[in-house]
């Protein structure tokens, strides 16, 4: 048995080098040690939380949702939003955390080093309105469904494409989306949302052994007319040129 430092409760620990009694006892005595930075945060966390989201940094969020981003639940049983990029994309999740400034409040970028590659990290506060997309979005994991993909706008397209778009200069310039995390019928139904919406074809490609020796994965691939509607449809989004910038070798120039 243990006396907790701070609320001076009589606990058992459930490992050896647990010093306080809970995760409540724990981040109040890390707080307590820097309160000014802490209670500055929590000032603008909190003042942030009681506003919604601008919809234009909603349309970004949704945007990097289908792509490489992922919503985390927190205690306050709220979601933050957390961006991971390579090396590569450094300056792309600098816009990120740049556009998203109602939720991001950290200074800096996380670095950290996996299997000899830098990675880059930031997240978000928590958010009632992550919440709402969380419920729209998942099913224990991402499941993409009609009603998700009909809040889509040209900006979450840009940024769909930002995170999992290629340039296939074998194939024209034609553009492929690695959808490897979608089922067969989640690819399936952003073909026909992009077909019924923008009028863009595409078709479905089988990639085996991306992530498993025998187990098929999914990816949508356009060919070049597609690819110029594709262009045109996200070159309406107030960050294409923005994005453009920071990702160049995504951008044909055949296509602008």
């Amino acid at each position: 048995m243990k006396t907790c430092p701070v609320c001076n409760s009589i606990f058992n620990p459930s490992r050896k080098d647990q010093v306080y009694c809970s995760k409540k006892c724990t981040y109040k005595q890390y707080n307590d040690k820097r309160p000014r930075k802490t209670m500055k945060r929590y000032g603008l966390a909190n003042t942030a939380r009681a506003i919604h989201i601008p919809e234009e940094q909603i349309e970004v969020i949704i945007g990097t949702l289908m792509g490489d981003a992922c919503l985390i639940k927190q205690t306050n049983n709220f979601h933050r939003i957390s961006l991971c990029h390579c090396e590569k994309q450094k300056s792309y999740l600098l816009l990120k955390k740049n556009t998203l400034s109602h939720i991001i409040h950290q200074a800096n970028i996380n670095e950290y080093k996996k299997n000899n590659l830098f990675q880059y990290h930031v997240h978000s506060i928590s958010h009632k309105d992550l919440t709402n997309i969380y419920g729209l979005l998942y099913r224990k994991t991402k499941f993409i469904s009609r009603r998700f993909l009909n809040i889509l706008t040209p900006t979450s397209l840009l940024f769909w494409f930002g995170d999992d778009g290629s340039v296939i200069k074998a194939s024209g310039n034609a553009i492929v989306f690695c959808t490897d995390a979608f089922s067969l019928s989640e690819n399936k139904a952003i073909k026909r949302w992009l077909w019924q919406e923008y009028d863009i074809d595409s078709r479905i490609m089988e990639v085996k052994g991306t992530y498993g020796k025998d187990k098929i994965y999914y990816r949508l691939r356009l060919t070049k007319e597609p690819t110029r509607r594709f262009f045109s449809v996200i070159s309406n989004s107030p960050f294409f040129l923005d994005v453009v910038n920071v990702l160049p070798w995504k951008f044909p120039s055949e296509y602008f």
